[in-house]
């Protein structure tokens, strides 16, 4: 099979752009990942039943920071974007 050196040139042009943008712009990618994480759960009563409305609060020891959520109907519940630390 016959190749032209053109067609060749041209296609290691586009991989030789492709990397020099992709190691250019690639380190600002990874800096504007988030990092963080929720606690979810359910609450219930001594006997087991589930408790729906029931306010749950989450307090950082590190920050002092606080975030309160209310059961759901089948008493469960989610925080999210929680920042890593005590």
């Amino acid at each position: 099979m016959y190749y032209s050196a053109i067609g060749s040139a041209k296609t290691r042009f586009a991989l030789i752009l492709a990397l020099l943008i992709s190691s250019v712009f690639g380190g600002d990618l990874k800096a504007q990942s988030l990092i963080s994480g929720d606690i979810v759960g359910t609450v219930t009563d001594q006997s087991g039943a589930i408790v729906s409305g029931a306010s749950v609060t989450v307090t950082s020891k590190a920050t002092g920071a606080v975030q309160t959520t209310t059961t759901n109907s089948s008493g469960s519940y989610r925080v999210p974007l929680l920042k890593p630390g005590d």
